[in-house]
């Protein structure tokens, strides 16, 4: 939030020394198994609509460059995202960010169960999910949520 807020890049290398700072995020991140993260405003009209978080499992400050290459990600994500004009421009951005975040909450999510049934490591189900819908020819999208509906068995993925 404080990327939008301020429309400016946001870079913590140690997210465990900003607890008092985001009480509610850190530790939530944490147990996620990361350790920083560098937010990029997403610009509309001049404005910050938006943050493209990049997290990272290791603790990183990211080179000038690599803030520079992931500035230039999000504005682009956001010219892709907006495609219409005028009024319902801004709605369409919410419209297709949601959707976006939908399907990362489910891939989460899909990973969440593969990594508990399998004993795995949330990255080695990170990498198996998508994994498994290139090797079957499955849009990505469907294989999680065929995981997270019950009908594709977490074990189906590592056979």
């Amino acid at each position: 939030m404080d990327c939008i807020e301020t429309a400016t890049v946001i870079t913590v290398a140690d997210l465990a020394a900003e607890r008092n700072r985001w009480p509610g995020f850190v530790p939530a991140a944490l147990r996620a198994g990361y350790r920083s993260i560098t937010a990029i405003p997403m610009r509309l009209d001049g404005a910050a609509i938006g943050g493209f978080n990049l997290l990272f499992d290791t603790a990183i400050v990211p080179r000038q460059w690599q803030l520079d290459l992931a500035q230039v990600v999000s504005d682009l994500a956001v010219l892709a995202l907006v495609q219409e004009r005028g009024d319902r421009r801004a709605d369409r951005l919410l419209e297709a960010t949601l959707t976006a975040l939908n399907d990362r909450i489910e891939f989460d999510h899909a990973v969440g169960l593969v990594a508990g049934t399998l004993g795995i490591t949330p990255a080695a189900a990170r990498a198996l999910v998508p994994a498994y819908a290139i090797e079957h020819e499955r849009v990505l999208r469907e294989v999680t949520r065929a995981i997270t509906d019950g009908t594709l068995a977490p074990a189906d993925l590592a056979g």
